[in-house]
């Protein structure tokens, strides 16, 4: 998985060099998004997804607990290999949506 840029360069998951602005939050690239909650650029390495993506689906910030699924969003990406927010292998719903089930899938794991 890809690493969070360094200073300077272009942050390969935003697409854009640090310091400018993002196109996913519209903000300058290290300051906090109202979206994302987190600092830009640290998503990367959080989340490992565009910046911007996570809080616009889950509604919560970067790296933390989703109140729906239960479990942080960065082991929602790393445990089931999707992007975070779009549809999970294993309960077939996008991270952040409420279904009864998908809390007793979550405990099997």
């Amino acid at each position: 998985m890809r690493a969070a840029a360094q200073l300077g360069e272009a942050c390969e998951e935003s697409r854009v060099p640090v310091g400018e602005a993002c196109e996913e939050c519209r903000v300058p690239v290290g300051e906090a998004s109202e979206e994302c909650r987190v600092p830009l650029g640290e998503a990367c390495e959080e989340s490992r997804v565009p910046v911007g993506e996570a809080s616009e689906e889950c509604r919560v910030p970067l790296g933390e607990a989703c109140k729906e699924c239960r479990v942080p969003l960065r082991e929602a990406f790393e445990d089931y290999r999707v992007p975070v927010g779009e549809a999970c292998e294993e309960c077939r719903v996008p991270v952040g949506e409420a279904l009864e089930k998908t809390e007793t899938q979550w405990e099997r794991h």
